[in-house]
């Protein structure tokens, strides 16, 4: 996640699974809003997963999951595209191997068809 904030075009695709983002006081929410401040462009695609029972006494995953991705859909960039999924019935060890087939599948599949143009 730092990556998109600090180098969005370092990468086509980025896969974000069950992100911490609490993590440094939410410091991925203050480096998206300085972001955003400077830019209107984001030139990446985001999947982005987390698991539906994420939360168990003070964990925050899911929620801040959906609170990130309603602010970047909020924020109309340029060249930029979100693909969230939450996966019901996951905990959060349990999401990360069907998360990460979901959005290498997804990733790789895409970059086929845009070859195949």
């Amino acid at each position: 996640m730092f990556s998109l904030f600090t180098t969005p075009d370092l990468f086509n695709y980025l896969i974000a699974g069950s992100p911490t983002l609490s993590y440094g006081d939410r410091f991925m929410f203050q480096q998206e809003r300085a972001f955003a401040a400077e830019h209107r462009n984001l030139p990446a695609t985001v999947l982005l997963f987390a698991a539906e029972q994420e939360e168990f006494v003070d964990d925050t995953t899911l929620t801040d999951t959906l609170r990130l991705t309603a602010i970047l859909e909020s924020r109309h960039y340029e060249s930029f595209s979100l693909i969230k999924r939450i996966f019901l019935g996951e905990n959060h060890c349990e999401v990360a191997a069907p998360g990460f087939h979901w959005g290498l599948k997804h990733a790789l599949r895409s970059q086929i068809h845009d070859a195949n143009k």
